[in-house]
């Protein structure tokens, strides 16, 4: 570009040219002419460096980059671009970190404008002096670009190169710090001798029966986007603690071990206060009192058989069926156990239980008809600062002892007996942490992400209508630790952010997430996603239309009712098929003589291809009279007869045999007639 100037001013320029000539070493000129590029000497941290300086000269010294552009023989304003490209030679992301200073040299005759840009992206401008951090992918790299606007001379530095450092914040209730929205430059831990990061509250009020939560916030390589939020030992789970009268509160954090401690004068352990807990699950054939995921039905409120130690039994459960259940306490789910990841089913056997885990599954295994289930539920060595220490064992099928004829047929008139209330002898199993998958980033972390439910007594509503939204993730779209995020944004471009909890429902073996939101609101654009504490690894987004057509249903990954999605497969109105139940009567023979002197117990009854639970009841009119009052039949079908004296004959006993059905096979209902021979 040619600059049209006065004879005054040229020769004033000229004097600053000779002047200039003298200052500046004769290759800057000679560079400014022509495009060089190069690659600076050496690598710095596990970095590589090249760089292409159209119309300038650079030089690699002592871990800085020196650029200079002078103007050409004319003195014509000249753009000047030097273009530094950082190479990551490592298979691990990094982040650069440093120093900056753009300037005009001494001697310039007019205001320059100097730029740093990231990436050629003119967005990104940083002038003057400054540090800048640049994040750079594994085997990628980043480009930094400096830039001259209109002046007749530049220069740029870059120096002072190293690996950015990690920045730590605390985040938590709103009433202890600041809400669950974490920035970089707010709750900052301080790095001790040690190692270790801590950051002291001060004066922190009393919470009667509450707690305070918290968790540590990991801002990557000091960027304030690439997050990471680490609960109890690395896992997704909020630290809590209590404070019992007003103190100043530390909270320390091992980044080695992810442990969190919180210490203080009036510190002590979170208060969890457990009134009942109930055993939940699939309910069937049986099992849970064909009571499906109900967390606070009264029929499967477990006993505390000893302090800390709760256990419900059921009889008449169809074995070679896969069945599922945890434990929530005080009828909701803001509190539960359940099974780690790689857990298997022993009948028996002691298994670590995972606070706020996965379903427990199991599948009895025996050769009889029914199978009785007992869950037993065992807290006494539960840590309520880690929550681990928990276990649980279920013993259904054929690992269980055999028992004996007469313990497996119910009595006519049960003895009581004290409940046995032996202490299960625990072998030390070894809790086996869940594994958290390493993210599989795509996109850039979502706004505000909030952490699992915190508080054990809920925080009070607004009385607002409410309505539940729920979410059905494809398989292996979330893992555990990851966070479900439900972003609704109106018209106005405002949003609101809920986090959402998996329930105990699932299909096709995947957990179905879900969030109560205000039914006032009318969201523009709605979004699901998958965030696992650095990043969004799967992302959902609704219109207002589709939005509406499937609140209150079972949303999928692709944006449509899980019920629509079945249809494609499956018809609407299905027809039951008729039970299979088949039934066999044998004649048995009783000695008098025992009977005289005990009471006996006979099964006549066999039992095939029954669909749903089956139950057995006596049928009075065709059953001989005189022994009516002597005997009784249980619901398996066992016939109990009292200890007396009975005729030397043939007895009939009628009864009756229903199997209750499912959602395949309609109820049937059979009688027979067995004979029973006392001689």
């Amino acid at each position: 570009m040619i600059k049209l100037i006065g004879k005054k001013r040229f020769l004033s320029l000229l004097l600053s040219m000779l002047l200039l000539l003298t200052l500046i070493p004769a290759t800057a000129i000679t560079a400014f002419a022509e495009e060089t590029e190069g690659v600076l000497d050496g690598v710095f941290e596990g970095f590589e460096f090249s760089w292409s300086a159209p119309n300038g000269d650079a030089v690699f010294e002592d871990g800085a980059v020196t650029i200079t552009a002078v103007p050409n023989e004319n003195s014509c304003v000249q753009v000047t671009t030097t273009t530094l490209t950082i190479k990551n030679l490592s298979d691990t992301d990094k982040y650069l970190s440093f120093n900056y200073d753009v300037s005009e040299p001494e001697g310039s005759s007019e205001t320059m404008s100097g730029a740093l840009y990231l990436n050629g992206n003119s967005d990104e401008s940083y002038k003057g002096k400054g540090e800048l951090t640049v994040k750079i992918d594994a085997n990628g790299s980043a480009k930094v670009s400096l830039t001259s606007g209109s002046a007749e001379s530049f220069s740029a530095k870059l120096s002072d190169f190293a690996l950015a450092g990690d920045v730590y914040t605390l985040t938590g209730d709103t009433d202890f710090l600041d809400g669950w929205k974490p920035e970089i430059d707010k709750n900052v831990m301080t790095k001790d001798e040690d190692g270790n990061y801590s950051i002291t509250i001060y004066d922190v009020p009393a919470k009667e029966n509450e707690n305070y939560t918290c968790k540590v916030v990991r801002f990557i390589g000091g960027s304030s986007t690439d997050i990471e939020w680490i609960g109890i030992d690395g896992t997704y789970l909020n630290r809590d603690f209590a404070v019992t009268d007003i103190c100043d509160v530390t909270i320390t954090f091992n980044p080695t071990t992810k442990e969190i401690i919180a210490t203080g004068d009036y510190v002590t352990a979170p208060y969890y206060k457990i009134d009942y807990i109930t055993a939940v699950g699939s309910g069937k054939n049986g099992f849970l009192n064909d009571l499906s995921w109900d967390p606070n039905a009264d029929e499967n409120k477990m006993t505390e058989v000893s302090e800390g130690i709760y256990e419900i039994s059921y009889e008449n459960v169809k074995p070679d069926e896969e069945y599922q259940v945890k434990f929530a306490v005080n009828g909701n789910w803001s509190m539960n156990w359940g099974a780690y990841n790689d857990a298997e089913f022993n009948s028996g056997k002691e298994t670590p239980a995972k606070y706020n885990g996965g379903n427990i599954l199991f599948t009895p295994v025996t050769d009889e008809e029914f199978v009785t289930v007992t869950v037993r539920l065992d807290i006494t060595k539960w840590d309520s600062t880690k929550k681990t220490g928990a276990t649980y064992t279920i013993t259904a099928g054929d690992s269980k002892p055999e028992p004996t004829e007469a313990e497996t047929e119910a009595p006519t008139e049960p003895e009581p007996t004290e409940p046995q209330t032996v202490e299960p002898q625990p072998t030390e199993p070894e809790p086996t942490e869940p594994q958290t998958t390493e993210p599989k980033p795509t996109e850039a972390a979502p706004t505000d992400p909030e952490p699992t439910e915190a508080p054990t007594v809920a925080p009070a509503q607004p009385e607002v209508e409410r309505e539940m939204f729920y979410f059905l993730p494809d398989k292996g779209q979330v893992s555990d630790g990851n966070v479900v995020k439900l972003v609704l944004t109106d018209k106005n471009g405002t949003e609101k952010t809920y986090t959402m909890k998996a329930t105990p429902f699932s299909y096709d073996g995947v957990a179905v997430y879900c969030a109560s939101i205000p039914e006032d609101i009318n969201p523009e654009t709605v979004k699901i996603s998958v965030f696992n504490g650095v990043n969004i690894t799967s992302e959902v987004t609704l219109t207002a239309e589709q939005y509406n057509a499937v609140k209150g249903k079972v949303v999928t990954s692709n944006g449509t009712a899980y019920s629509e999605k079945q249809a494609e497969s499956k018809p609407v109105v299905k027809t039951k098929k008729a039970n299979p139940l088949t039934v066999t009567a044998k004649t048995k023979t009783v000695k008098a003589k025992k009977l005289k002197a005990k009471k006996q117990k006979v099964k006549a009854l066999t039992f095939k291809n029954a669909q749903g639970a089956v139950t057995v009841t006596l049928v009075k009119k065709g059953t001989t009279k005189k022994i009516l009052k002597k005997l009784k039949v249980s619901k398996k079908g066992v016939i109990t007869f009292k200890k007396g004296k009975y005729a030397k004959k043939t007895y009939k006993i009628k009864l009756k045999i229903t199997a209750k059905g499912n959602t395949n096979y309609n109820p049937k209902t059979l009688t027979k007639i067995v004979k029973i021979r006392v001689k």
